[in-house]
């Protein structure tokens, strides 16, 4: 049987005090879909020799109203969207042998210049605005993949890798973290120089500040304020920056609804309000996926609020400002405004479409907007006070 190992290496964000919350929670969820107000975007059918490629990975990019893709031409392209019909730049071609290809990992913007993204063993940094680049080697070992990357420390161009290994010989099926701080800020370059990152323990210490492992069998993570949540079943630990046990209000908010809940599908953090949003996937409350809003203040009051209580959420997501919340059910996306005015900080939803299939989706902060490719087509919304409050006003 073959043996899961998994690794994380970190190479190389506050909360707002609000009035105390009353204790307890709201099981009773407060929203339906039904006779929804709708916010309808822009869908744009892609040139068919585009279709025959089929657009399927979309990110963030700092180019103003576009996002970008590595999915046509071996290119980094960008997609604007200041016209009729979107446009396709290409930014660089053929400056790797593999462009796109592999286990795509992106990543939410994170400077002005620079975008990363990881493939199965490497790591592309890429400024959009020169062309230069660089290459990390993360997993050199043939039986290792690259599963996520996350941003840790956006000035220090620090990060995150979820890296998998297989071992053929293991009778039974175990993961780990290993947990290692990288340094990524290399000079961008013309050529293709890789960083292969050794793999031998006594060699770490060039690249590797600090490593450790945690048993991390079924267990996902997400990085806040430079801390990592690890979560699984009804569980949610919490680790600083050193790697060590840490805590965090939000904690001992969750242990309010802990024994409703059966496994955290999704957990998701206000980038500034104390606000975390969990998907719960098998609820001890009612056999359903249940969507919370967990909320804490500096003073240890704490509130939780049932959002939805039967319908299968997925993709939920902060607009880049904060202010709204997207996630999609059922084949449509919804957003909600975020207002810590609101009970429960989150307003009701508001649909914006149903794309025929989400294969790919990035948002654009400027003019703030989220884009979603079904590979055959583009759709675009503007998702912002003026765009939408102005139509759907929240009492």
């Amino acid at each position: 049987m073959t043996r899961a190992v998994k690794y994380i290496f970190l190479i190389g964000i506050i909360l707002f005090p609000l009035s105390a919350y009353p204790g307890g929670n709201t099981l009773k969820a407060p929203y339906s879909l039904k006779n929804l107000r709708e916010h309808p975007g822009s869908v744009y059918s892609l040139p068919e020799k585009i279709q025959n490629i089929g657009l399927a990975d979309l990110f963030a990019i700092p180019v103003h109203n576009a996002v970008g893709t590595n999915a046509m031409h071996n290119a980094i392209t960008s997609i604007s969207f200041n016209g009729k019909s979107p446009k396709f730049d290409v930014i660089r071609q053929d400056f790797l042998k593999y462009v796109s290809g592999g286990d795509l990992s992106f990543l939410e913007q994170f400077s002005n210049s620079i975008i990363a993204y990881a493939q199965s063993r490497r790591f592309v940094v890429f400024d959009v605005h020169t062309g230069k680049f660089r290459t990390y080697i993360i997993a050199p070992g043939i039986k290792q993949g690259i599963t996520k990357v996350a941003l840790y420390d956006a000035p220090n161009v620090l990060f995150i890798f979820d890296i998998e290994e297989f071992d053929k010989d293991s009778p039974v099926p175990i993961a780990d973290y290993t947990l290692a701080k990288i340094d990524a800020r290399a000079e961008l370059v013309d050529k293709d120089i890789q960083i292969i990152l050794p793999n031998e323990p006594e060699r770490l210490k060039a690249h590797y500040l600090l490593e450790k492992k945690v048993e991390t069998r079924k267990k996902q993570w997400l990085i806040h304020n430079k801390q990592i949540f690890i979560y699984y079943g009804n569980t949610i630990e919490v680790l600083d920056s050193d790697f060590k046990t840490s805590t965090h209000p939000l904690q001992s908010a969750f242990k309010n609804i802990q024994d409703y809940v059966g496994d955290i599908k999704n957990l998701l953090i206000h980038p500034t309000l104390p606000l975390a949003i969990l998907i719960d996937r098998q609820s001890k409350l009612n056999g359903k996926y249940n969507v919370w809003a967990i909320l804490w203040d500096e003073k240890g009051a704490h509130q939780s609020y049932l959002l939805f209580d039967k319908y299968t959420t997925k993709n939920p997501t902060f607009s880049p400002d904060g202010q709204w919340l997207l996630y999609s059910i059922s084949g449509s996306l919804y957003a909600a405004a975020v207002d810590p005015l609101l009970q429960q900080h989150i307003g009701p939803p508001i649909k914006l479409g149903s794309p025929s299939a989400i294969s790919g989706y990035a948002w654009i902060h400027e003019p703030q907007a989220f884009v979603v490719s079904t590979g055959y087509e583009l759709y675009r919304w503007d998702i912002s006070n003026a765009a939408i409050k102005a139509k759907h006003v929240y009492k």
